[in-house]
C-alpha cells in the first residue's frame, strides 16, 4: 500500500518552492531538477489549523473542493481530482553546492 501524506492520497502543492524542492527523489546525471509550475482550482478551501494532519482523506471533506494545512510551517494545498490542477511549465534548475573552504580544499 502506499504511502499517504499529511493529507491522505491527494495531489500535493504549495506556494513555496522550498517545501516544494524538499520532496525532491533524485536528480539525472546533468545534476538537473525539475519543479511543475501548476494553476490549480481550490474552490472552497478546508483550512487545518497549523500541525493537525488528517491522514485518512482520500477525496475532499463534504462541502469543500480542496484542504489546506501547515505543518512545517510552509502552507500545502491538497487537491483529490487531476481536474482541479493544470501544469503550466516545467521549471529545470541545479541546486548549487556550498564552496569547499580553502584550508580543506588540497
Amino acid at each position: 500500500m502506499a504511502a499517504h501524506g499529511m493529507f491522505g492520497r491527494g495531489i500535493y502543492l504549495s506556494d513555496d518552492p522550498v517545501k516544494c524542492n524538499k520532496y525532491w527523489r533524485g536528480a539525472d546525471v546533468s545534476g538537473m531538477r525539475f519543479m511543475l509550475r501548476c494553476r490549480a482550482l481550490l474552490g472552497n478551501v478546508k483550512q487545518y489549523p497549523p500541525g493537525i494532519p488528517d491522514r485518512h482523506l482520500t477525496t475532499e471533506p463534504p462541502g469543500y473542493d480542496s484542504v489546506r494545512g501547515n505543518m512545517t510551517g510552509q502552507n500545502e494545498y491538497v487537491l483529490y481530482s487531476n481536474n482541479q490542477v493544470l501544469v503550466e511549465y516545467v521549471v529545470g534548475y541545479a541546486m548549487k553546492t556550498p564552496a569547499m573552504p580553502a584550508h580543506l580544499s588540497a
